[in-house]
């Protein structure tokens, strides 16, 4: 949001969608943002201005400031002990260790731009609908171990995975959000509560395709009416679901090193079929 609103190098406000994801193909924990970013923005002028090439922003200028702003967030969640300290080491030496990565270059992955935008939207929605497991998934259940299939993006190729119940268990919760944690959200033009950009969406509805009458009907809090994609007929509402009325949650506290899930697992876990003795 920052260097795309500069008028150095787009000076537009994007929308921007971001989903939370968890998991690895293992169910290990591997948590990491997939960010789906408008090819382009509103300008001060209210005018839509799309980029100019395939990337928005140049990746060395991304680098940097990815870079810079994880690296001050990381150290002020130390200073206020809001993270669990790897066992045997000091917060300076933590702090030191934090310090040698300013001199390293950061990995920032930007993909061109999406031709079928329906298709990228299907690809978020499965990560939030279909959970970290699916049924198809599964060959083996019982009191003992579980085994299940999962693709080897490193060797192309599908695998089975022997975990014991007790470990399967663990793996299941470590993705399962707390009350009032989002796993999704939106930013610039997509964001709902602000009101500063509320005529900038209004517009850009009208470029997507929206209607006028569609607008003030979703202005007023009323339901658009949803059609039967087969008979064309109006969907009648069967039942609804209300946001949890929770709020805040301990995703950033402190948490005890029995149940710490703050030191991140980047390599395998028990890849091996023979995990288990079978």
């Amino acid at each position: 949001m920052e260097l795309l609103s500069d008028p150095k190098y787009l000076g537009v406000q994007p929308g921007i969608i971001m989903v939370l994801h968890t998991w690895g193909r293992q169910l290990n924990l591997h948590p990491h943002l997939h960010c789906l970013v408008t090819a382009g923005g509103m300008d001060q002028q209210g005018e839509w201005k799309s980029v100019a090439d395939e990337f928005m922003l140049p990746i060395r200028v991304v680098k940097a400031v990815y870079r810079g702003k994880v690296q001050a967030m990381i150290k002020q969640a130390l200073n206020n002990q809001l993270l669990t300290l790897p066992p045997q080491q000091s917060l300076s030496q933590v702090l030191q260790a934090v310090h040698q990565l300013y001199k390293k270059s950061w990995s920032v992955r930007i993909q061109p731009p999406y031709s079928y935008g329906d298709g990228v939207i299907r690809y978020l929605a499965r990560y939030l609908s279909g959970g970290p497991l699916k049924a198809q998934q599964l060959i083996h259940a019982d009191h003992r171990q579980i085994v299940f299939r999962y693709h080897d993006h490193r060797t192309g190729q599908t695998r089975p995975l022997r975990l014991s119940k007790d470990e399967f268990l663990r793996r299941i919760f470590l993705h399962v959000p707390e009350p009032g944690q989002h796993t999704v959200r939106h930013y610039g033009l997509y964001s709902a509560a602000s009101k500063a950009v509320d005529s900038a969406k209004a517009q850009l509805e009208d470029t997507l395709g929206m209607t006028t009458s569609e607008n003030k009907t979703l202005a007023k809090g009323e339901e658009k009416p949803v059609e039967c994609p087969c008979c064309g007929a109006v969907m009648e509402l069967a039942f609804q679901v209300y946001k949890s009325l929770k709020k805040g949650n301990s995703y950033i506290k402190s948490m005890t090193p029995k149940h710490s899930a703050r030191f991140v697992q980047h390599t395998v876990q028990a890849d091996a079929i023979t995990a288990v003795p079978p």
